[in-house]
C-alpha cells in the first residue's frame, strides 16, 4: 500500500513537469569485447557528481533536462572516459550510446579482456553504489569449470565457503551462519533441492545442485538496503542471469572439459559397490549463445552446460566422549576426567551427474516498456557410490572398562557394527527448474518494474537396497591411540575361533534396508518496485518503494523397510559376502580390519532369497510416519527508501516491514503424561500421531547507511541496519520423542520448538575505501552485531535445562534435548582488503608490471557470554595473478583459523536466569589450501584452461580440548578445458 500510494501521489506531479522538459536515455558499451558496463558514473555538463549511473544493461537515464544543447561525459575503471552531445527536445526522450575503448587492454586477447574488464566492472559497481556491497563479474575469476558459484564467493572479503569433500557446500558470511544468509536469483529466492531427501530442512542455499553457468554477476549485501529480504543477519548474496542486451552482437562459445580426482589420478575403473565399475574421471561441456533480433527488440540468451566428477573421502570419526565422573549441573573442563566412548571410520566414493540449462528472452515492447523472461533448469544424478563404515562404542549392549579407559584409549566389551551402501536400483536424484516473467516501464517520471516466479524442486534419495548393516561377535577389544589420523591399533584380547572379529563367518546380524525418499520444495512469489527521481532542496533524491510476497512449502516422504536374514540352516556364511575388491582396505593404515562384504552379493543373494529375509512391520510404519512432514511459511513484506546526493555526501535511508505466518506438521511420539513416569502411547497407529503447529511474527527493519567522498578517490562510509535470522525449517516441526536407557538408567527427552522466534539483529558497521589505478582499492571496514533471542539448542539433565519434567519422572534422571531463544549474543570484527595491478609500479622490471594481487584478511570475535556456532573467526584469502597479451596464470591461498562446529554443553534455566554454556565445544581446526590455474588464449577463438584445487590435499580436523574428534580426507581435484569463443 505504501508503494502504490507512492505512485498515485508522485507520478501525475512529475508527468506535469516533464510535459515542460526532456530526457536522455543512453547505454554503454565496452569497445573490445561488446559487453554493457553497468556501474558507469554518468556527468552532465561538466558537474562533479554523476547525474546518473548504468544499470545492469548499461543503461542509464537522465530525466527533466531543460531544451537545448547538453555535454555528457562517461568514465569507466581503466576505460578511457568519453564525452558526447546531445540535443534534448521538450517532452522527446534524446538517446546516445558510448563504446569505451582503453590502450590497456586493447591489445589483449579477448579472454583475458574479458576477465580484467570483470575486474574493472567490480570496482565500479562497488565504487557508485549509495549501499555497502560487493560485485563480482561472472569472468572476474576465469573459468569455473564445474559451474560452483562458491568458487567465486571465496574470493570476496568476510565469505567463507564450507566444503563437502572438493566441492563448495555452501557459505558465511562473517563467520554468521550459512542459514542466515538469503540467497536470491534476480532477487527471488528459488527452490532449492538440496542434498538429502530426508534431513535438509536448512534455509542455506545447496551450491552443490546450483549452476552460475547462467549468471553474469554476483552481488554481496554484508549491509542489505530495505529492498533485500530480511533473513539477512549473514547479508544478501544476488545472482544476475545474462541478458543478450548486456552485450553488442552476437555471442557464441562452447567448451569440452575433462576433470580427475587426485584419489584416483587414472582414466581406469574401480567397484564402487555397483554391478559396474565406477570410471574415475569426468568429461564436461558448456554451450553459450546470445544474440538480439528484430532490429534489437528480441533479446535471446541461452545456455547448456553438463559435467561428471568422481569424489572420494575418508573420515575418521566424530569420536564421541563421556565423563562418567562429573556431577549433575556441573560442566566439564580440560581436566576432567573421562573416557572415549565411540570410534568409527567412513570411506565414501561417488561419480555424479550435473546437468544445467537456461533461456533468457527480453523483448522491447515500445521505447519505454519491455517484457521479459528467465527460466532455468538444474539436475544432478548419483551414477555410482560406494559407502563403508566400521563403528564400536555406541552399539547395544557395549561396557565399558573405565579403569583402562581414556581419552586416547577405549577398552571396551562390546560389539562391532559394519554398514555398507552401494547397490541401490537407482542413485540419489535432485532436480529443480524455475519460470519467472516480468515487465518494466520506463516514464518520464521514473521506473516501474514487476515480475512473478514460480519454482519447484525435489530431491530423491536412492532406491532400492540402499544399506547394509551387520554385527561382529561380542568381544574385549582395547584401541590405542585411538585419535591418530591414520587410525587406531584394535587388539581384540579374548579372540578365539568363534569369536574372532576379522573372521567374517562369526559375524551375525545381517540386516537389509530399502529405502524411497523425496523431498519437495515449492516456492511462488512476486515482487514489484516503483523508482523516481526528485530534487530536495536543489540536490537530487531518488525515492524508491516496493512489495513482495513469497509462498514457501516443503515436504518430505519416505519409505523405509527392513529386512532381517533368517537364522537357519539355510542361513550362508558371511564369508560368502566377502568383497574381492575392496578386501580388507581402508586408509586407516594403523588399523587392522576384517575383509568388508560386497553390497553387489548381498543384493543378488537377497533379490534371489527373498525368503530367507523377514520384514519389521512396526519398524516400516514408525519410519513411514517419522519422516513425513509438511512445512510451509508465507513472508509479505513491504518497504521505502531514498537516497539523497549532498554534493559529495549521500544519504540513503529507508525500512522494511515483513510479516511472516508458519504452519507445520509432522510425526510425534505419542506420549501418556497422565501417568508418572509418563509413556509411551500404545495401540495407536503411528500414521495418526500427527501434531500440528503454528507460528507467526512481524517486524519492522529500519535501516541507514551513509556515504561520503571528501577527496577524490576516498571514500568513507557508515550503517545502522536491522535484520533477522529465521528459525531452521527442521526445528519448527511439533514433536515429542521419549526413551529410556535400560543399560545407564536414565530418559532421553527432545523436544522441538516451534514458539522460536527469529533472532533480531541490530547491525553497526564503518568502512574506507581507496581507489588506486588500474582497478586497483584498498579497504578497511569494522562492524558490530548484537543478536536478540539467540537460538541455541540446549542439552543438559533436566534439572538444569526443563527443571519441571521432574514433576512427572521421579524415578531415573532425564536427558533433555531442546531449541530455546536464550538471550543476546554480541560479535564484533573488522575487515581488510588489497586489490592491486602492478601496471602502475614503473619502476619494477616489465614482466613483473604485469603482475595483479588480492588479498582479504576477516577477523570476528564474539562479544559476552554465547559463543556463536559456525563463526569463522579468522579467514585469509590471496590471488597472485601474472597477466601475459594471451595467457594468464593465478595461484590462490585460502586460511581459516579455528571455529565452532558442535556447541558447548550448556546447564542451567533461561527462564530463571542461571543459563551457562561450557567451554567443551567442538572446534574445526586452522585449515589451509592451495589452488593454482592457467588459462592460454592460443588463438583468436580457442582457449585452453587449467585448473588444480587444494593441490596439497589438506586435511580437515576437529577438536574438543584439542583432541582429535575427527579426521577427514577428501582428495584434490583437477580439471583440463579447451573453449571456442565466437564473437
Amino acid at each position: 500500500m505504501l508503494a502504490f500510494g507512492f505512485i498515485f501521489s508522485v507520478g501525475p506531479q512529475l508527468d506535469a513537469q516533464a510535459a515542460s522538459t526532456g530526457f536522455v536515455a543512453g547505454r554503454v558499451f565496452s569497445a573490445k569485447t561488446g559487453n554493457a558496463l553497468p556501474g558507469a558514473p554518468v556527468y552532465l555538463d561538466g558537474a562533479t557528481a554523476p547525474a546518473s549511473t548504468t544499470d545492469s544493461s548499461g543503461s542509464f537515464t537522465i530525466t527533466g533536462l531543460a531544451p537545448g544543447e547538453h555535454s555528457l561525459r562517461v568514465t569507466y575503471s581503466d576505460l578511457d572516459s568519453l564525452t558526447k552531445t546531445v540535443i534534448v527536445e521538450a517532452g522527446v526522450a534524446a538517446t546516445v550510446e558510448f563504446s569505451l575503448s582503453s590502450s590497456i587492454y586493447m591489445l589483449d586477447a579477448f579472454v583475458v579482456a574479458a576477465e580484467r574488464e570483470g575486474q574493472a566492472f567490480a570496482i565500479s559497481q562497488q565504487r557508485q553504489s549509495d549501499v555497502m556491497k560487493n560485485v563480482v563479474s561472472a569472468d572476474a575469476f576465469g573459468n569455473i569449470l564445474d559451474t560452483n558459484a562458491g568458487e567465486i564467493l571465496k574470493n570476496i572479503p568476510g565469505i567463507f565457503v564450507n566444503y563437502d569433500g572438493e566441492d563448495v557446500k555452501d557459505f558465511s558470511v562473517r563467520g554468521i551462519s550459512p542459514n542466515a544468509t538469503t540467497f536470491t536469483t534476480d532477487g527471488n529466492v528459488l527452490a532449492n533441492s538440496g542434498l538429502s531427501a530426508i534431513d535438509d530442512y536448512d534455509r542455506a542455499v545447496s551450491l552443490k545442485t546450483f549452476s552460475i553457468a547462467a549468471v553474469e554477476t554476483i552481488e554481496v549485501y554484508k549491509v542489505p538496503p530495505p529492498s533485500s529480504p530480511a533473513n539477512a543477519s549473514g547479508g544478501v548474496v544476488n545472482m544476475i542471469t545474462k541478458n543478450a542486451f548486456d552485450q553488442k552482437g552476437r555471442r557464441v562459445s562452447f567448451g569440452l572439459n575433462l576433470n580427475l580426482n587426485t584419489k584416483a589420478l587414472d582414466f581406469g575403473s574401480s567397484n564402487a559397490g555397483g554391478a559396474e565399475p565406477s570410471r574415475k574421471w569426468g568429461p564436461g561441456f558448456n554451450f553459450y549463445y546470445s544474440e538480439a533480433f528484430l532490429n534489437n527488440t528480441l533479446g535471446v540468451s541461452f545456455t547448456l552446460n553438463a559435467y561428471e566428477n568422481y569424489r572420494y573421502s575418508f573420515e575418521l570419526g566424530e569420536f564421541g566422549d563421556t565423563y562418567p565422573s562429573l556431577p549433575s549441573g556441573e560442566l566439564p573442563s580440560a581436566g576432567t576426567e573421562g573416557f572415549l566412548n565411540d570410534w568409527l571410520m567412513t570411506e565414501r566414493s561417488s561419480r555424479n551427474q550435473y546437468r544445467t540449462a537456461s533461456l533468457n528472452l527480453d523483448y522491447k515492447l515500445s521505447r519505454n516498456t519491455s517484457i521479459f523472461l528467465r527460466t532455468s533448469y538444474n539436475d544432478g544424478k548419483e551414477l555410482n557410490s560406494h559407502y563403508h563404515r566400521l563403528r564400536i562404542g555406541r552399539v547395544g549392549g557395549s561396557t565399558y572398562d573405565a579403569a583402562n579407559s581414556d581419552f586416547d584409549t577405549m577398552d571396551i566389551n562390546g560389539y562391532w557394527s559394519m554398514s555398507l551402501n552401494g547397490a541401490p536400483s537407482q542413485g540419489r536424484y535432485n532436480e529443480n527448474w524455475s519460470v519467472n516473467p516480468g515487465v518494466k516501464h520506463t516514464f518520464s517520471w521514473g521506473k516501474l518494474d514487476y515480475d512473478g516466479y514460480m519454482s519447484r524442486a525435489f530431491t530423491k534419495g536412492a532406491n532400492g537396497i540402499n544399506s547394509i548393516t551387520l554385527q561382529s561377535p561380542l568381544g574385549h577389544f582395547v584401541l590405542s591411540d585411538a585419535r591418530h589420523e591414520d587410525g587406531a591399533t584394535i587388539t581384540q584380547i579374548d579372540a578365539t575361533s568363534t569369536n574372532d572379529w576379522l573372521d567374517l563367518d562369526n559375524w551375525t546380524t545381517l540386516l537389509v534396508q530399502s529405502y524411497d525418499q523425496l523431498l519437495t520444495d515449492r516456492r511462488n512469489g512476486g515482487k514489484f518496485n516503483v523508482m523516481a527521481p526528485v530534487t530536495l532542496f536543489g540536490h537530487p533524491l531518488a525515492l524508491r518503494a516496493g512489495g513482495s510476497y513469497v509462498d514457501w512449502n516443503r515436504k518430505t516422504h519416505s519409505l523405509r523397510s527392513d529386512y532381517n536374514l533368517k537364522i537357519n540352516s539355510s542361513t550362508p556364511n558371511y564369508s560368502e559376502f566377502y568383497d574381492p575388491n575392496f578386501l580388507d582396505s581402508s586408509d586407516a593404515s594403523r588399523s587392522v580390519i576384517p575383509n568388508w562384504i560386497s553390497t553387489q552379493k548381498v543384493t543378488e543373494y537377497f533379490y534371489n532369497n527373498p525368503d530367507m529375509f523377514t520384514r519389521n512391520e512396526a519398524d516400516y510404519y514408525t519410519y513411514l510416519a517419522r519422516y513425513t512432514r509438511d512445512i510451509s511459511e508465507s513472508v509479505a513484506a513491504g518497504y521505502f527508501m531514498g537516497s539523497w546526493q549532498i554534493a559529495n555526501f549521500n544519504i540513503m535511508a529507508g525500512a522494511r516491514y515483513e510479516r511472516t505466518e508458519v504452519e507445520t506438521s509432522g510425526w510425534s511420539r505419542g506420549i501418556d503424561w497422565s501417568t508418572t513416569p509418563p509413556t509411551l502411547v500404545t495401540g495407536v497407529d503411528v500414521r495418526d500421531q500427527i501434531a500440528r503447529g503454528e507460528n507467526s511474527y512481524d517486524n519492522w527493519f529500519p535501516n541507514a547507511q551513509l556515504k561520503y567522498e571528501p577527496v577524490a578517490n576516498l571514500i568513507l562510509r557508515a550503517a545502522y541496519t536491522t535484520s533477522i535470522q529465521r528459525p531452521d525449517m527442521t526445528k519448527l516441526v511439533p514433536s515429542d520423542s521419549l526413551s529410556f536407557n535400560a543399560d545407564n538408567q536414565y530418559y532421553t527427552f527432545q523436544r522441538a520448538n516451534i514458539a522460536l522466534k527469529p533472532q533480531y539483529s541490530t547491525n553497526y558497521d564503518l568502512s574506507v575505501e581507496y581507489y588506486l589505478p588500474n582497478s586497483g582499492v584498498v579497504t578497511a571496514g569494522w562492524f558490530y552485531k548484537e543478536i536478540d533471542d539467540y537460538i541455541l539448542q540446549t542439552t543438559g539433565w533436566a534439572d538444569n535445562i526443563m527443571p519441571g519434567l521432574l514433576d512427572w519422572f521421579t524415578d531415573y534422571p532425564v536427558w533433555v534435548q531442546t531449541m530455546q531463544n536464550v538471550g543476546t549474543a554480541k560479535m564484533s570484527g573488522y575487515e581488510f582488503s588489497y586489490r592491486q595491478n602492478f601496471k602502475q609500479f614503473k619502476f619494477l622490471p616489465s614482466p613483473l608490471q604485469n603482475l595483479d594481487f588480492y588479498g582479504s584478511f576477516s577477523y570476528a570475535k564474539p562479544e559476552g557470554d554465547i559463543e556463536i556456532l559456525n563463526m569463522k573467526r579468522k579467514v585469509l584469502n590471496a590471488r597472485l595473478t601474472y597477466r601475459a597479451r594471451s595467457w594468464y596464470a593465478t595461484v590462490a591461498y585460502y586460511w581459516c583459523d579455528s571455529w565452532l562446529r558442535r556447541n558447548p554443553t550448556s546447564v542451567g534455566s533461561v527462564e530463571e536466569g542461571t543459563f551457562r554454556m561450557g567451554d567443551d565445544g567442538v572446534y574445526v581446526a586452522p585449515s589451509d589450501r592451495w589452488d593454482v590455474s592457467f588459462n592460454w588464449q592460443f588463438s583468436n577463438t580457442w582457449t585452453l584452461s587449467f585448473d588444480w584445487r587444494n593441490i596439497l590435499n589438506e586435511k580437515e580436523k576437529y577438536t574438543r580440548y584439542d583432541r582429535a574428534v575427527r579426521h577427514y580426507v577428501g582428495g584434490t581435484t583437477i580439471a583440463v578445458a579447451i573453449k571456442a569463443n565466437f564473437h
